[in-house]
């Protein structure tokens, strides 16, 4: 499964410094926007496991944020996958589960300005008050049937990727879930975008009849209109750039 932790059980460990309630210590896939996996988290070894739950489940990457920690996990009763929030000092449920359906067990959240974002498998994506769980908007994505790319949230907006046919970046509005604007890309799966300042950069695999060894295909878009920067591909010679307006 796609970008989420294999097992049962969800373990804290206690830290030096704890987060205050307002700080986000991790809001997307890999910690931040731009999928750097860094934590300016003080970790001081030997660490301790200050708690630890058994939601039932394999548990997707966990975000930290407003003194809770969010994570979807695999429903066993039925299909799709569920949200928790769970207290950061505790462990115990702050609210959910929330069902979020799909076909297949996959879901992924992000989270941004007190609000936590999910989308399934279908691509049905939803926003919910991070504070109270309440169901904030949903709105069902266009034109593609498939989903497994971890949203990115920022700025104002959500990106998440489709596949099916082809394969779409979508651009949602964070405050009313209106898609502002799509654009094709190669795939659309398995990549979560990445949100570095005004750029939004996704990468992909090519398919397998342009290619010797293994390469990927990547575009740069610019968050308000997603206009394509760049584009690179690898047919079986060295990198090569085209610009494109």
């Amino acid at each position: 499964m796609t970008s989420r932790a294999e097992g049962l059980a969800l373990a804290a460990l206690l830290v030096a410094v704890q987060p205050s309630a307002a700080h986000a210590r991790a809001v997307a896939y890999q910690i931040d926007e731009a999928h750097t996996g860094y934590t300016s988290a003080k970790l001081r070894p030997p660490l301790t496991r200050s708690w630890a739950v058994d939601l039932g489940g394999s548990v997707s990457y966990p975000l930290i944020a407003q003194s809770k920690v969010f994570v979807t996990v695999t429903d066993l009763s039925a299909h799709g996958t569920a949200l928790y929030a769970l207290d950061a000092g505790s462990g115990a449920t702050a609210w959910g589960p929330v069902e979020l359906g799909g076909t297949y067990p996959w879901s992924n959240a992000a989270y941004d300005h007190g609000r936590v974002f999910t989308v399934n498998y279908d691509g049905l994506l939803r926003a919910f008050d991070a504070p109270t769980g309440s169901t904030l908007w949903s709105v069902q994505l266009p034109n593609q049937y498939a989903f497994s790319s971890p949203p990115t949230a920022g700025g104002g907006t959500v990106y998440v990727g489709g596949s099916g046919i082809g394969g779409t970046l979508y651009a949602v509005d964070e405050g009313n879930g209106i898609v502002r604007w799509t654009a094709d890309v190669e795939n659309g799966d398995n990549s979560s975008p990445a949100l570095v300042g005004s750029t939004v950069y996704v990468s992909y695999g090519m398919p397998a009849g342009l290619r010797v060894r293994p390469a990927q295909w990547r575009a740069a878009l610019a968050p308000r209109h997603g206009m394509r920067g760049w584009r690179r591909q690898d047919p079986g010679r060295p990198w090569w750039l085209s610009l494109r307006s």
